[in-house]
């Protein structure tokens, strides 16, 4: 007998659901999530270019390291990896091109931070649209 009966299930209505933080709105288009409607029409723009052979490899939501696992002897724990998610990479003229779409209110320390990194750890400039 399965356990079904014990858990109710139900829809949460369009009202109760929790709104974005930055007021963005998640579209789902070819099979992929971007999670902003600027960033969707972004993908088409670059889908648009590797067509027509100005870029190569187009990527969507790469994630880059930039900072390794610690240890922590003096509590004896690990401090996990810290990673970038870029939301698109592409090959243009035989260089690596990174791009993240922003907005005024996207650009966190946390961002500004971790665009430091890529900088550093891989000699990546964060190209922002």
């Amino acid at each position: 007998m399965g356990l079904g009966h014990l858990f109710k299930t139900t829809d949460i209505p369009e009202e109760k659901k929790r709104k974005s933080k930055y007021g963005n709105t998640v579209v789902e288009t070819d099979d992929m999530k971007f999670d902003s409607k600027k960033e969707e029409r972004h993908y088409r723009k670059l889908k648009v270019m590797e067509r027509a052979g100005l870029i190569k490899d187009l990527q969507h939501h790469v994630l880059f390291s930039v900072a390794e696992k610690v240890y922590y002897p003096s509590i004896g724990k690990h401090k996990r990896e810290t990673t970038y998610e870029a939301d698109f990479t592409y090959i243009r003229d035989g260089k690596l091109i990174v791009e993240d779409v922003k907005s005024d209110a996207t650009i966190t320390p946390l961002y500004v931070l971790k665009k430091q990194l890529m900088m550093e750890k891989h000699g990546i400039e964060v190209m922002e649209v």
